[in-house]
C-alpha cells in the first residue's frame, strides 16, 4: 500500500487553505510539542483531510530537523487492510 498516494489524493480534495486552522489550534500545538500523544476527532468531522494537512506540516518540519521521522497510514472502511499491509506501507515510507 502506498499511503503517499492517499495523502496526495486527500490534499487535492481540500479547497485552498481550508483546514489549515488546525495548525494553530491549541490542542494540536500541545500535541505537536509533546513527546507522544493522540489526537481524536468525532465521526464526520473531516479527520482525513485535517490529518493530511497535519502530515504535510510535519513532513515540512522534518525537512529541517533530521531527528524527526514522519510515518503515516490511512484507513478506509471500504478497504479493510491487514496488519501486514499497514506495516509494509509504513516501512515503504
Amino acid at each position: 500500500i502506498n499511503f503517499r498516494n492517499f495523502l496526495v489524493d486527500h490534499l487535492r480534495k481540500r479547497v485552498g487553505k481550508t483546514g489549515r486552522w488546525v495548525l494553530s489550534e491549541a490542542k494540536f500545538c500541545r500535541w505537536r510539542k509533546a513527546p507522544r500523544g493522540i489526537l481524536w476527532g468525532t465521526a464526520g468531522a473531516g479527520k482525513t483531510i485535517l490529518a493530511s494537512i497535519i502530515i504535510e506540516d510535519l513532513m515540512e518540519l522534518a525537512k529541517s530537523n533530521k531527528r524527526i521521522c514522519v510515518a503515516f497510514a490511512f484507513s478506509r472502511y471500504t478497504d479493510a487492510l491487514t496488519v501486514e499491509e499497514i506495516l509494509a506501507g509504513l516501512l515503504r515510507q
